[in-house]
């Protein structure tokens, strides 16, 4: 499975995951640009974040990637337990030197950090996870990105989430909450989205709705966020977001992103005309033989941009939708054959070990 940190972080790269995350926000803050509200700010910074973000670097730079579970969240939790008697307090960026916390715990860890404690070794195995792929996913919005800590709900107000996964999913279904932000995103709605982002085991059951939201904290509701003080809690929350992590990885290794190959040499008829093409992929999703195919989608919803017009099938480039791509050189040959009749399945199939997905 590829490790963006350990690209974005070359020969500083270490099995210390902690030293790795301090190490990273310090690199990324020496090219971060100051925020400007203007379109040449807001294009300086969207350019830092495609380059510096691990969400964007495992998204080939798409700015609605998003990390699942913030590392600095328990990284602040455990830390400030376990110093509080001492009166230290862990902040990701004071103000009167952004980098000091940073670079206390990246340098002297086992001082604050005791590697035989329980929750030590809980936030290790939990960061370890955190710098790969199942920790990464792709909003249907941008704009959710900063919502998901406060969320601006109609008739209420400012509402703090932390960021934490178990609210995410259940105000998913909510119009006012982030149910808002499918509206810009159709076809796709949250119950698709929980599939394609393998956020399954999040659900009890396997059945996605809110009465199945499972909370990281036994009685505290899977709609609330809490920021977490005490060590029992702690534990217990870092135990099911591992767990959370480790089902979503085992989920992507166990489908990996086919190569196209395998579900076009499926295609009984390459010659086959267009409704009966669609009607070919929604047969195959209905029996499960190709979920999913690609990185960030199932055939089926490739099908369905189709039909809406989201992806140029004369030239074959994919405009709206960052999961596959042809490559640039191939697109040329893509619209040749288009050109000759040929149909967009058996174009693939001719030339899919030419396309390139996100990898794991």
């Amino acid at each position: 499975m590829r490790n963006m940190m350990k690209e974005y972080l070359g020969n500083d790269y270490s099995d210390n995951h902690l030293k790795n995350f301090c190490l990273y926000w310090m690199k990324g803050r020496e090219t971060k640009p100051a925020w400007e509200n203007t379109e040449e700010g807001k294009a300086r910074f969207n350019e830092w974040r495609q380059k510096n973000d691990l969400d964007c670097l495992y998204f080939d730079g798409d700015l609605r990637a998003d990390t699942l579970m913030s590392a600095w969240t328990p990284i602040s939790w455990v830390a400030n337990c376990l110093n509080r008697e001492y009166g230290i307090v862990f902040c990701k960026d004071p103000k009167d030197d952004p980098n000091r916390d940073l670079r206390l715990l990246a340098e002297d860890r086992d001082a604050y950090l005791p590697p035989k404690h329980e929750l030590v070794q809980l936030l290790d195995r939990f960061l370890e996870l955190a710098e790969l792929r199942c920790n990464y996913i792709l909003l249907p919005d941008r704009d959710m990105n900063s919502a998901r800590y406060n969320c601006e709900v109609a008739g209420i107000g400012s509402v703090c989430l932390y960021d934490e996964v178990p609210p995410m999913l259940y105000h998913l279904f909510e119009e006012n909450w982030f149910g808002k932000y499918f509206d810009r995103a159709l076809p796709l709605d949250p119950v698709k989205w929980v599939k394609r982002e393998r956020l399954e085991a999040g659900f009890r059951d396997g059945i996605i709705n809110q009465d199945h939201v499972i909370p990281f904290l036994n009685g505290l509701h899977p709609g609330n966020g809490k920021n977490l003080r005490e060590e029992a809690e702690i534990r217990e929350a870092l135990t099911n977001m591992i767990s959370l992590l480790e089902s979503r990885m085992k989920a992507m290794e166990k489908s990996p992103y086919i190569a196209v190959v395998d579900a076009f040499e499926q295609v009984p008829d390459l010659n086959m005309g267009y409704d009966s093409e669609f009607k070919y992929g929604e047969a195959l999703m209905e029996d499960g033989t190709i979920i999913p195919l690609f990185s960030e989608t199932e055939l089926w919803e490739v099908m369905q941009e189709r039909r809406l017009g989201f992806i140029d099938f004369e030239t074959g480039k994919f405009p709206n939708y960052t999961g596959v791509r042809l490559r640039k050189d191939y697109e040329e040959v893509f619209v040749t054959k288009r050109k000759r009749g040929k149909t967009f399945f058996s174009i693939m199939h001719e030339i899919a070990k030419e396309v390139t997905c996100y990898e794991n």
